[in-house]
């Protein structure tokens, strides 16, 4: 079940096809899959930026500075996916929020990646252009959904800490209203 918190679903747990486990699992899951799909990146992009001048431009690769990038990208990918495997297992939100910030950027920049990819392509070559916007909207979902799932994790550790602190204000103002009504009835002298 899932509730709303401002305009975005909060989800109460990850539910697959045939199994659903707590949020908590599923982002640390998702985190290790992070850290290891941006050290992939990282180390495929390094090899080829090393060797870009025998085997020269591939695919739509025509430049070494795009490689630059694209490490640069994985590294700061891999980064925040330490800072949220810290964050969950300690369940410390504010260092979760760098990857929430970072990852929801980067299914940003794989939407319009793919638009602008595929839709070049598709005046070209019209079933390969269409075969790369609805494969990469297919990716693009899947990921939003992955974020949805961290970020409902986030809220949830968000949420209970600021039930924690109201608990803890009512029961500082439960004590104290006793001696403030003591205070108060007895006589002036």
């Amino acid at each position: 079940m899932s509730y709303k918190i401002g305009c975005l679903p909060v989800l109460d747990s990850f539910h697959c096809c045939c199994f659903s486990c707590a949020l908590k699992t599923s982002t640390l899951v998702i985190g290790c899959l992070t850290l290891v799909g941006s050290s992939l990146q990282i180390a495929a992009y390094i090899v080829y930026w090393l060797k870009f001048e025998e085997t020269g431009p591939l695919l739509w690769f025509d430049s070494p500075e795009l490689c630059l990038g694209l490490i640069s990208e994985g590294a700061v990918l891999a980064f925040c996916s330490l800072l949220l495997l810290l964050g969950t297992c300690n369940e410390w939100s504010w260092l979760m929020l760098p990857h929430v910030v970072v990852y929801q950027l980067v299914v940003a920049g794989l939407v319009a990646a793919v638009l602008i990819f595929g839709f070049s392509v598709l005046f070209k070559q019209f079933f390969l252009g269409l075969f790369i916007i609805l494969g990469g909207a297919s990716v693009a979902a899947v990921a939003f959904y992955l974020w949805l799932v961290i970020y409902s994790y986030y809220r949830t550790l968000i949420d209970k800490k600021r039930r924690s602190r109201l608990r803890k204000e009512d029961l500082s103002i439960e004590k104290t209203a006793p001696e403030q009504e003591i205070l108060t009835q007895q006589p002036v002298k």
